[in-house]
């Protein structure tokens, strides 16, 4: 008999007998007794950067795939149920592509030469992530899940590049930069041979 069927017995023959008070704490006991997955988990970002110069950071949506025999299913199956509750079988992670094959790589499910290597297509990045997350869930859980990448930074979204509109806009402001500087430069000659006119003529001259 689960946890669930033992509680809920439990709760009707103490409110056949008049005692409730004690109904609250032996429900938290036994579902603070069985551990659930974080809702939300993500690597440390900076870190993930640090690794590697052609870093990879994803978002990865995961949907937690029913298992009856599991009594950490069971229990997210009540909580999600409760419109109230947040979805407990709907998981989203940050995680970091470099540390993901590291993991891969100490549980031998794929070779460390891979580790180094950055040429991976985006459909074999998709399959380490869900690998990677579903170690997690079967080590800790004994569960399992479906992934979804949802979006991805890498080292290419931090670099500027211009457009055709972008460097004609640049190009006129430096020109009118340059065109204000030569103005100015010639005003202020202009300026300073006026000055030495007006010295020279009123200069006395020797008889």
């Amino acid at each position: 008999m689960n946890c669930n069927i033992k509680t809920a017995t439990f709760v009707w023959c103490l409110v056949l007998l008049g005692h409730i008070d004690p109904v609250v704490s032996t429900i938290r006991d036994c579902l603070t007794n069985i551990k659930l997955p974080k809702l939300f988990e993500y690597d440390d970002f900076d870190e993930c950067r640090t690794w590697n110069p052609s870093f990879r950071y994803c978002v990865v949506q995961a949907v937690i795939q029913p298992d009856n025999t599991s009594p950490i299913w069971q229990n997210i199956s009540v909580i999600s149920a409760n419109r109230r509750n947040f979805p407990h079988d709907q998981l989203e992670r940050g995680l970091c592509l470099q540390r993901c094959l590291n993991q891969l790589a100490v549980s031998h499910q794929i070779s460390v030469g891979l580790v180094e290597s950055n040429l991976i297509t985006e459909h074999e990045q998709n399959a380490y992530f869900g690998q990677c997350l579903n170690l997690e869930l079967e080590t800790s859980y004994n569960l399992h899940a479906t992934t979804t990448v949802m979006n991805c930074i890498t080292e290419d979204d931090f670099r500027i590049s211009l457009g055709a509109a972008e460097i004609v806009f640049i190009g006129m402001v430096v020109l009118i930069i340059l065109l204000i500087a030569i103005a100015t430069a010639r005003d202020l000659r202009g300026d300073l041979k006026n000055q030495c006119k007006y010295v020279d003529m009123n200069y006395p001259q020797k008889s």
